[in-house]
C-alpha cells in the first residue's frame, strides 16, 4: 500500500496519490464512518486506475503520525477520475467496514420473549462475518416481546435496537471488519487546552427526541459546536461551567494544509433518543403455520425463519368478527398481521386463499366452515346451521325448517309450547303422545289410554284460543250413540234372487264388533225407539260397549317411543 502524509496524519492505500487536495473524515451517530478525499495522482497511473477502479478491495486507512492511532478504515465506495493537463485528479468516498451491515434487507423474527439484547445482538454479528460488538447500555435485559425485522437492514435494525435504550449505535472507525458500538462509549476526560467554541446553543434534537415531550428545560438539550488542533474521540467529555460535555459528533478536515478538528459536544440529554419503529411492517401479513395453541392465543412458525425457535402465543383475530369462530388447527397455515408499525399490536388471523374467491362473491352472503363439514351459513335472506347429517333454516320465506336424517330431540325441564294457526303432525309409522300415565297412540289403529277414562266432547262453534269451554257445558254425545250405526245396522239383501256368492258378501259385510251381542243390539234399538238407558230390557249392555269404545285402549310401556 502507498503512504501518504499530510499534515498530522498519514494515508494508507492501493491508489498511487501524489499529493492530497481535500480531506474529510466524519463521525456521528446512527451514521458510518465516511472520508473524501480529493487528489493528484501521477498520470501514468491512469490505465491502471481505470482497470482496478471496480475492484471491491480497495481500501483506505488514515493514522494519526504521533500515536499511531487510526482514524478511519473502510473501503472506498465511490471513485471518480478526471484528466488533466499533465496529471489525474481523483475523487474518492469510502465508508467504515460497517457499511457492509447496511446493504441486504432482511427478514427474521425474534419470536422468544426471554432473549436478552446481548443474545440478538450476538445473532446478528454473527451473521455479519462475526462482527465485533461493544454493548455500553443494561446488559442482560430481555426484548420481553417479540421483534420483527421485516424489509430491514442490520444496521437499520441495531439502531432501532438501540431506541429501546433511548440510545445510539457508532461505527467503529479503527476495525478492518464491521464493527460497532451499542450505545456511546464512556471515554475519557480531556482539558479545555485550546479548544475554541465556534457555536453553541438548542437545535432540533430537543423536539425530535424527546426532550421537549418529556418537559425537560432547553439546557438538557444544550450543544457546543468547538474546534481544536488535538485529536478526541468520541465519548470523551469535558468540564466547562460545572456541566460536563460530551462529543457526540466529530469531524476532522485539512484546511490550508492543516487538519482541524471540529467537535460537537452536549449534555446527556442530547445524546437520549426515542423510542422508533420499523414503518415497513405496517399493515404486512407474515405466513406461517400453527405449531400450538392455548386458549385465544395462536403459536406461529413464520416462513421467513428458517431455523426454529421457542414461539410466542400471538392473541387470535377471526376473520368473522367473534359472533361465532374456531381456532386455527395445528398445522394450518396462518398469518401473522401487524395494523401498526408496533411489533405489539400484532395478530392472527386465518388466510383467503384466491382459489376460494370466485367473481361473483358477494361480501352478504358469509360462510363459515370447518374441516369436519360444520357450516354456518349467514345470508341476507336466511340464515343455516348445518352439519353432515341435520340442519337448522332460519328463512325470511319459509320461516324455520329443522330437518335430520338421524333424530330430533326436544327436551325441557318445564313446558314446551307449540303454537300455530295449523298444526300437522305426520309420520309414516307412528305418532305418539305420552304421559307416565296415559298416552295417545296413532299406528296400525288409535290407542287412546288413561287409567281413569278418556273422554271425547265437542261443540259446533270452532273454539277460539282464548275460549275454554268447561266439559259439563259441552254437549255429550253418548258412546252408544255414535257406535250405532255401526254395530245395530245390519245389511239386508233378497235371498230369493242371491246367488251363492251373494250370501258370503251378505256374511262378511254384516260382521259385528265383538262386544255387540244380541243384547247389546237389542238394548240399542230400544233406546232408539225412545226408551232410557236403565228401563231398557238390558241396561247393563252398555256399560260391555263402553269396556272396548272408551276405555278400550291400552298403556304404553317406557321403551315404546
Amino acid at each position: 500500500m502507498n503512504t501518504i502524509s499530510c499534515d498530522k496524519i498519514l494515508i494508507m492505500t492501493e491508489l498511487p496519490i501524489l499529493f492530497i487536495l481535500h480531506l474529510e473524515i466524519k463521525v456521528k451517530e446512527n451514521a458510518h464512518g465516511s472520508l473524501r478525499i480529493k487528489a493528484v495522482v501521477q498520470k501514468d497511473y491512469k490505465e491502471d486506475l481505470e482497470i482496478n477502479m471496480y475492484k471491491d478491495k480497495l481500501s483506505v486507512i488514515v493514522l494519526e503520525k504521533d500515536s499511531n492511532k487510526i482514524l478511519f478504515s473502510g473501503k472506498i465506495e465511490e471513485l471518480v477520475i478526471n484528466q488533466m493537463d499533465g496529471y489525474c485528479e481523483i475523487g474518492l468516498m469510502a465508508y467504515t467496514n460497517t457499511i457492509h451491515m447496511d446493504r441486504e434487507k432482511k427478514n427474521i423474527s425474534y419470536q422468544d420473549d426471554r432473549l436478552t439484547y446481548d443474545q440478538v445482538l450476538e445473532m446478528v454479528a454473527v451473521r455479519n462475518n462475526k462482527a465485533e460488538y461493544t454493548q455500553n447500555v443494561e446488559r442482560f435485559r430481555q426484548i420481553q416481546f417479540p421483534i420483527i425485522q421485516y424489509e430491514e437492514t442490520d444496521w437499520n435494525f441495531l439502531k432501532r435496537l438501540a431506541s429501546h435504550f433511548q440510545t445510539v449505535i457508532y461505527p467503529v472507525m479503527s476495525n478492518m471488519k464491521p464493527a460497532f458500538q451499542f450505545g456511546i462509549r464512556k471515554g475519557r476526560q480531556q482539558e479545555w487546552g485550546d479548544m475554541e467554541i465556534l457555536r453553541c446553543g438548542y437545535g432540533r434534537y430537543y423536539y425530535t427526541d424527546g426532550a421537549y415531550e418529556e418537559g425537560d428545560s432547553k439546557s438538557s438539550a444544550k450543544y457546543m459546536e468547538c474546534q481544536s488542533v488535538r485529536f478526541y474521540g468520541i465519548g470523551d467529555f469535558i468540564y466547562y461551567q460545572g456541566h460536563i460535555y460530551i462529543i457526540f459528533q466529530l469531524e476532522h478536515k485539512l484546511v490550508n494544509g492543516v487538519i482541524l478538528n471540529t467537535y460537537i459536544l452536549g449534555a446527556d440529554r442530547m445524546l437520549q433518543k426515542k423510542k422508533y419503529f420499523n414503518y415497513a411492517i405496517s399493515g404486512i401479513q407474515l405466513q406461517g403455520t400453527v405449531k400450538d395453541r392455548v386458549g385465544e392465543s395462536v403459536f406461529i412458525h413464520l416462513d421467513i425463519d428458517h431455523k426454529e425457535q421457542k414461539l410466542f402465543g400471538w392473541p387470535f383475530v377471526p376473520i368473522t368478527g367473534n359472533l361465532s369462530y374456531c381456532m386455527p388447527e395445528v398445522g394450518t397455515k396462518a398469518m401473522l398481521y401487524f395494523p401498526t408499525s408496533d411489533e405489539t399490536d400484532g395478530v392472527v388471523s386465518c388466510i383467503i386463499y384466491e382459489s376460494d374467491i370466485n367473481d361473483d362473491l358477494d361480501l352478504q352472503n358469509r360462510e363459515f366452515k370447518t374441516a369436519h363439514s360444520k357450516k354456518i351459513c349467514m345470508y341476507p335472506q336466511y340464515m343455516e346451521f348445518s352439519g353432515q347429517v341435520g340442519k337448522i333454516l332460519l328463512s325470511d320465506g319459509m320461516g324455520i325448517e329443522i330437518n335430520s336424517k338421524a333424530g330430533i330431540n326436544l327436551s325441557a325441564d318445564k313446558d314446551i309450547l307449540i303454537n300455530g294457526t295449523k298444526v300437522f303432525l305426520q309420520s309414516p309409522l307412528e305418532i305418539t303422545c305420552k304421559t307416565h300415565k296415559s298416552n295417545i297412540d296413532i299406528c296400525r289403529d288409535f290407542n287412546f289410554y288413561a287409567p281413569s277414562g278418556v273422554t271425547t266432547q265437542g261443540i259446533n262453534n270452532t273454539i277460539t284460543e282464548n275460549e275454554m269451554i268447561p266439559v259439563n257445558e259441552a254437549e255429550t254425545t253418548e258412546y252408544w250413540k255414535a257406535a250405532f250405526s255401526a254395530v245395530a245396522s245390519i245389511p239386508a239383501m233378497d235371498l230369493r234372487r242371491g246367488d251363492h256368492d251373494s250370501v258370503i258378501d251378505l256374511k262378511a259385510c254384516g260382521s259385528i264388533a265383538l262386544f255387540a251381542r244380541g243384547s247389546t243390539t237389542f238394548a240399542m234399538k230400544e233406546v232408539m225407539e225412545g226408551k232410557k238407558e236403565k228401563d231398557t230390557s238390558f241396561p247393563n249392555a252398555f256399560r260391555t260397549m263402553e269396556s272396548y269404545t272408551v276405555k278400550g285402549g291400552y298403556f304404553l310401556s317406557e321403551t315404546n317411543e
